[in-house]
């Protein structure tokens, strides 16, 4: 198992530690994962992978895209560690209420 710590903007991998400068949510905040996010939910025809609701608008307001694994954040693999769900799903995903 990958334990993840967040500390530069390059992927450092050290001895099964992931860093990223800033924390994970600056890279939620960055270009990088802006476009990434997009350019899944257009992979995924704008449509949770769970429920099969389809997002009402081409910018993905009201969809999140989960990370399956974090083994590849960063990296060119992390596209296929993503799946688009709407906010219901991934809230199941991660048990909140």
């Amino acid at each position: 198992m990958v334990t993840i710590r967040y500390y530069s903007t390059k992927l450092i991998e050290n001895k099964g530690f992931i860093h990223i400068e800033g924390g994970y949510q600056n890279y939620l905040r960055s270009y990088k994962w802006r476009k990434l996010r997009n350019r899944r939910i257009g992979y995924d025809n704008y449509t949770c992978q769970i429920c099969k609701t389809k997002c009402s608008n081409r910018k993905g307001k009201g969809f999140n895209v989960h990370h399956k694994s974090y083994k590849n954040l960063g990296t060119k693999k992390e596209f296929w560690d993503l799946r688009t769900l709407c906010k219901n799903c991934h809230n199941k995903m991660h048990k909140i209420k």
